[in-house]
């Protein structure tokens, strides 16, 4: 799980590419996207609109149980057991 491997914060160190280009910040992240043909990034699911008006892609991510879902803009429901309701 990412938590336990990863923990929580706003930078994460990948490994070094030759051709790549640093962004900081999202909006960033996605002007340089828009004007560099072939860009991979990662973008909170906040950014989905502005992503789909640049007219840029995504990309199915496997869960937990291994489904492939694709990005949304509706909030996603927690499956608690109703009890925690």
């Amino acid at each position: 799980m990412w938590n336990n491997d990863h923990g929580y914060g706003t930078t994460e160190a990948w490994p070094p590419v030759s051709t790549a280009v640093a962004a900081s910040g999202s909006s960033t992240t996605l002007a340089d996207c828009a004007r560099i043909p072939g860009c991979v990034a990662y973008n909170g699911i906040s950014y989905l609109t502005q992503t789909l008006a640049d007219r840029l892609g995504y990309a199915a991510l496997a869960n937990a149980v291994g489904t492939y879902t694709l990005p949304t803009p509706q909030p996603s429901r927690p499956r608690w057991p109703p009890s925690w309701r």
